[in-house]
């Protein structure tokens, strides 16, 4: 399942192994290919989906997704996440803040505004029956 997956990913991750084992073995590449393979969100990928999941895995959830919300689509086996769904995204977008306090560079041109203390966005439940829940 999902935890052999991240497992086997996890094994070959390292700077000096993730190049040969995305680029010289079936299972790397379906990896690869399920984390960047864009063709999943249009329209028809649903038939192609349950084909390219590895046994044992029964959704696929990607990120860097931008959009306003979380997609679900393919009876609930695609996942469009992303972290500009976040508030911390939402306000300083990839600039590293501090987050509660409103603070100004030194020389003035760059403000980083105080994150809300109300969380934005979406969050994703998977449940343990196999059903997808978006708490708001």
């Amino acid at each position: 399942g999902v935890e052999g997956v991240n497992s086997l990913f996890r094994e070959h991750s390292g700077d000096a192994t993730v190049g040969a084992f995305v680029e010289g073995t079936r299972e790397g590449q379906i990896i690869y290919d399920l984390l960047t393979f864009r063709g999943n969100h249009q329209d028809g990928a649903c038939e192609d989906l349950p084909r390219l999941l590895p046994e044992g895995v029964s959704r696929l959830g990607v990120g860097h997704t931008p959009g306003s919300a979380v997609r679900v689509g393919c009876s609930d086996t695609f996942l469009a996440l992303d972290s500009s769904l976040g508030r911390w995204f939402r306000n300083s977008g990839n600039e590293y803040c501090p987050g509660l306090t409103k603070v100004i560079s030194s020389n003035g041109r760059y403000v980083c505004e105080a994150i809300n203390k109300q969380c934005e966005g979406q969050i994703v439940k998977l449940t343990a029956a196999g059903g997808v829940e978006m708490i708001e």
